[in-house]
């Protein structure tokens, strides 16, 4: 009420007029020097007078103390002020009659108070109330009035934030239409031209993104470049001018896939954040356009640095506005999206589990009608999808599917989001159909995606992903019903979405690689020369991609392969595979966490056989070796040749060695901390970035040590020559089943050709194996499967793996005849097996042919018949194993025996025999040290672990096959410390000879992971174990003791002689031939197998 003069007040208390002059005094001196303390005063002083005057004067006191309150609020962010200066607004409106003609000028302050508390708090009845207060002031206020376009422009911006938050149209209209106003009657000199450009550009970009209206958003972005550039109020107005362009420009540069709008954009937005101070309430909406232009300048570049940069610049948005505030589902969202993003490009599982829980919150938050809502669902169903397919959990894949189709329905046909929304149904709904095969899914998702084709918009980028979408279902359908018409339009759409990006696009590869798989299907069905010579091409072109993530390279390059063996080019094959086998390191690096490594590994399945399989097509089958060598146990090589590599500095460089041992520490204690996310998913992101920096010191120590005289070799992949020199004490069988072929390569030491022989197996043979051994013993534990009929079943396995594998594999290694009698162990020849792929999960050592009720007159021939069978993950491990010999010697060895008979869930039955078990073990080793039960907890075994060189465990196992470093020894305190393969790996027994696990299943790892050797027998060869005896499959009590006893009764040279840990092969050889003829059931005395040496 700047018009009136002074305060006039009736009966005024005495000193009035000087505590009026000094009020004035102190506002002239906080708007002089901006010093905080002086505003304080002034507004304890402004609150004084309010209490002290009445009428007239009473409005405008209040006014004026609403008026400080307000600006002490953007100076200290203190949020209890806004309200108090809310009260006191109504307090001056009240003051005055309605017809009085300052009445207006206080319905404007009141409504300029209540929008400024909805900006901080998000009450969206503020906002209805402060858009239905400028509608009045607006309609009271004159043609000629000088506050008109002021006025206009509060009420532009009132209407466009009430159509932005009820998802009304016809208020955004409305709000263009007062933005237009005001900036019509608004004159050149007047200082806030600026703001109403600014509400007329945001309002139009509104519009644009309800309607994809491209000339509004090229009218916003040339109206918000004129605010910004004639904008003179100081940084804060200043910074709300750069926030609106900069959010323009990320707009038009999405639709139009200009680097330069992008460039410029991000730039903007940079310099917004800077100039915002930390209190000032904008300073959460600024944050968030910066952290989604980032996160959109990644999503175009590939560069992961930016993408880190958003997801922290983004959770700085969400932590500076309120849990209520309307427009905090916004911040989730693109938090969510950015974390997604970097599941998708890293494999890192954590973020994609705080995605989809960042995303539930914001969508729940969102209520029907909200603008945002569509694509909130849209991208909480992506989240979905991904999770379920990571995880396997198929609920999660039906609850993707669910959140897409709810996004569809929630946008209007017509609007620009929807043709994104039935693409990613579409790709939520293939992978669902083809888990499920419901293939009425797949026909649905066909159809939602030629509409999301269909009605796309022209922006290449999103229109390429449709496309491919489209592409791959369309595969999809020609491989399920041969229908060549399907394969020649996945085609068409994957060569569209190819031309729909340019050469820098990250997603150019995906699409090519989808290119190249359709090409394939299209060869498969109607085959021609010229199309599989494509597939290679497109393939290749996907693999050599920069920008691409590693693991679409890798499986172009795999597939690269396959169709180079379709035609024929074994060398071009081993090639492309190599390649890919090459990409591993990139695509399971060590910056990830160990559990996201073995998932990204497991991705890799298959690989190793096919690479090998076309080195040995191609007649190299010492390049087979190298490359099983390279591309298998990638986590147990990198322990294996970590450990080696330690030895080796500490003699030939002390310094590094220290140095390389310190590193080692480090990383072995964020991997441990890091093994189970679940229990410090708000560390999740914590041990990420430490695992990222002690990879990058890794490298860097790598550099340094390399760089070192006679270092050079340093952890460099093994020769041929090397990998030889460990078959020294016994022929080494290698068993490899790939579609392209089988065989087995019998590796000698010394120099002259590696002998190789033809297997008669497949993949589908060898799978069914497995699968019959499951359910034989499956069968047998419910009663389903008679004794007499399990024998047969699973004799029938041994007698197929013996002609198709066993028997030619021992004719190449020379063990081609049995003994005329049953020969003891000592006296035969010993064999390493190292089985690739799903083959070391069968009982090899098992195999022969036993007599039956169907061929009596049959021959019995077996590998236990004619040598001492091991088993190693490979080659190297070997040679692990026999270097830790010379520090092991301890006569007589003593033993630390777990037994835990007790069950350790009540789902488990309790182990009857496993106190007798240990009792037996005790007698037999008089060095023993016995943990029964409740002592044998997770901190008394590790204590008493390096005490022994021989630890025996008679307790429950329990392998997990899609997370097998948290395969576990169960002891009883399991749920508070468990005894993982992780942490059994990290160990360094320097005196461990023997591990005798007597549990179930210890041997065993999926078969989606059975190339990485991750199971519990594996640890504690890691461990330092050079022995190590464990299981194939669950063992009934009675049996585990019949062997265990065996066992250690073998274990001795001589009677009354110390047992001899180097003689474990043999003595379980021993034990199982005993049990065999004790028992016609193999389930019984097949599964047990020996590690090492």
């Amino acid at each position: 009420m700047t018009e009136k003069g002074p305060l006039l007040v009736m009966d005024a208390p005495s000193g009035w007029d000087a505590t009026e002059d000094h009020l004035l005094e102190l506002i002239k001196r906080f708007e002089r020097t901006g010093d905080v303390v002086v505003l304080t005063q002034a507004t304890r002083l402004a609150e004084r007078q309010v209490t002290a005057v009445w009428s007239d004067a009473l409005a405008e006191a209040s006014e004026r103390y609403s008026a400080l309150l307000h600006v002490l609020y953007a100076h200290t962010g203190d949020t209890a002020l806004l309200t108090t200066s809310v009260t006191a607004a109504r307090k001056a409106v009240a003051a005055l009659p309605s017809r009085h003609s300052d009445r207006i000028d206080l319905l404007a302050s009141l409504a300029a108070t209540l929008m400024r508390r909805f900006q901080v708090e998000g009450r969206l009845d503020d906002l209805r109330e402060s858009a239905e207060l400028s509608g009045k002031v607006v309609e009271a206020t004159g043609p000629e009035d000088s506050r008109l376009a002021s006025r206009l422009g509060d009420l532009a911006e009132a209407l466009r934030l009430l159509a932005l938050f009820t998802g009304n149209a016809g208020r955004l209209a409305e709000a263009i239409a007062a933005g237009r106003r005001a900036c019509d009657v608004a004159t050149e000199d007047d200082p806030q031209k600026p703001h109403y450009l600014g509400v007329l550009g945001l309002a139009l970009r509104n519009h644009f993104d309800r309607t994809a209206d491209v000339p509004a958003l090229y009218e916003a972005v040339a109206l918000l470049r004129d605010a910004a550039e004639q904008e003179r109020r100081g940084d804060d107005a200043r910074s709300q001018r750069l926030a609106s362009l900069g959010s323009a420009l990320m707009v038009l540069a999405e639709w139009t896939g200009s680097a330069d709008l992008r460039a410029e954009s991000l730039g903007l937005l940079r310099e917004c954040v800077a100039i915002t101070s930390g209190t000032h309430p904008d300073r959460g909406e600024h944050l968030l356009s910066l952290g989604s232009m980032l996160g959109t300048s990644f999503v175009r570049e590939g560069e992961l640095a930016r993408l880190d940069e958003a997801i922290s610049v983004l959770r700085e948005a969400v932590a500076a506005v309120p849990d209520e505030h309307p427009r905090r589902p916004s911040y989730l969202g693109d938090l969510g999206l950015a974390l997604r993003l970097r599941y998708e490009w890293t494999g890192e599982l954590a973020p994609l589990t705080e995605a989809t829980r960042v995303l539930e919150r914001a969508a729940r938050s969102l209520p029907s009608g909200h603008d945002e809502r569509p694509l909130t669902l849209g991208a909480l169903g992506t989240a979905l999808h991904l999770l379920g397919v990571r995880t396997g959990d198929t609920a999660s894949l039906w609850a993707a599917v669910a959140a897409s189709r709810e996004a569809v329905r929630a946008s209007p046909t017509g609007h620009p989001d929807r043709p994104g929304l039935q693409g990613m149904l579409g790709g939520a709904l293939q992978v669902l159909a083809e888990r499920e095969e419901r293939w009425d899914l797949l026909d649905e998702a066909l159809r939602v995606g030629r509409a999301a084709v269909d009605g796309g918009d022209v922006d290449p980028a999103r229109q390429g992903g449709r496309l491919s979408n489209l592409a791959n279902g369309l595969r999809l359908h020609a491989a399920r019903t041969g229908e060549a018409g399907a394969a020649a339009e996945a085609v068409e759409m994957a060569q569209r979405a190819v031309a729909a990006v340019s050469d820098e696009n990250p997603m150019r590869a995906a699409y090519l690689f989808n290119l190249g798989q359709a090409l394939l299907e299209l060869h498969r069905l109607d085959p021609a020369a010229e199309t599989l010579e494509r597939a290679r091409r497109e393939l290749h072109r996907a693999a050599v991609s920069d920008p691409a993530e590693a693991g679409i390279r890798l499986g172009a390059h795999w597939r690269s392969g396959h169709a180079a063996m379709l035609a024929g080019d074994a060398a071009g094959a081993v090639d492309a595979y190599a390649e890919a086998i090459a990409l591993l390191p990139r695509v399971s690096p060590r910056s990830l966490a160990r559990f996201d490594r073995e998932h990204r590994l497991g991705d890799a399945t298959g690989l190793t056989a096919d690479a090998a399989a076309a080195a040995l097509a191609a007649g190299d089958p010492e390049r087979a070796v190298v490359l099983l060598e390279q591309a298998r146990g990638t986590l147990l090589g990198e322990a294996i040749d970590a450990h080696a590599g330690a030895n080796r500095l500490r003699s030939e460089h002390p310094p590094l060695a220290r140095e390389y041992d310190r590193l080692r520490a480090d990383v072995t204690e964020v991997e441990q901390a890091a093994g189970v996310p679940e229990r410090n998913p708000e560390m999740a992101g914590t041990f990420g970035r430490r695992l990222r920096e002690l990879d990058e010191r890794w490298e860097a120590l790598l550099r340094r040590i390399r760089a070192e005289p006679g270092l050079a070799d340093f952890l460099r992949p093994p020769t041929i020559s090397d990998l030889r020199a460990h078959a020294a004490h016994g022929p080494i069988a290698i068993v490899n089943v790939s579609a392209h072929r089988s065989d087995a390569v019998i590796v000698t030491p010394g120099p002259g050709d590696l002998r190789t022989t033809p297997l008669d197996l497949s993949p589908q043979v060898a799978y069914a194996m497995l699968d019959e051994i499951a359910a034989v013993h499956d069968g047998v534990a419910d009663g389903s499967v008679a004794h007499a009929q399990a024998v047969v079943r699973v004799g029938r396995v041994l007698s197929s793996l013996w002609t198709g594998v066993a028997s030619p594999v021992l004719s190449a290694a020379g063990i081609d005849r049995a003994p005329r009698s049953p020969a003891p162990a000592a006296d035969l020849p010993r064999l390493w097996w190292c089985p690739i792929g799903m083959m070391a999960l069968l009982p090899l050592h098992a195999a022969g042919t036993y007599a039956d009720e169907h061929d009596p007159g049959r021959p019995a021939d077996s590998v236990l018949d004619r040598a001492v069978s091991s088993y190693i993950p490979l080659l190297r491990a070997l040679g692990y194993a026999r270097r830790n010999r010379a520090d092991s010697r301890q006569e007589p060895p003593s033993a630390l025996v777990v037994a835990v008979a007790e069950a350790p869930e009540p789902h488990m039955a309790a182990l009857r025999t496993a106190t007798k078990e240990a009792e037996r073990v005790t007698a037999l080793i008089p060095r023993a040290e016995t943990l029964n039960d409740a002592d044998a907890t997770h901190d008394a075994v590790l204590s008493a672990l390096p005490r022994h060189p021989i630890v025996h465990f008679a307790c429950h196992g329990r392998p997990e096959p899609n997370a097998p470093s948290r395969s576990t020894l169960m002891l009883l305190d399991h749920r508070a410390a468990p005894l993982t393969v992780l942490e059994v790996s990290g160990l360094r027994l320097s005196t461990a000879r023997l591990a005798y696990l007597s549990s179930c299943s210890t041997a065993y790892t999926g078969v989606r992971l059975a190339d990485e050797a991750i199971h519990i027998v594996a640890a504690f060869q890691l461990a330092g174990y050079q022995n190590v005896v464990g299981a194939l499959w669950p063992i009934g009590d009675p049996i585990a003791l019949r062997i265990a006893t065996a066992f250690y009764q073998g274990l001795s040279p001589g009677e009354g002689l110390a047992p001899d840990p180097e003689r474990s092969a043999l003595a379980l050889h021993d034990a199982v031939v005993r049990l065999r003829a004790r028992t016609g059931n193999p389930l019984a005395w097949a599964a047990h197998v020996h590690a090492g040496v």
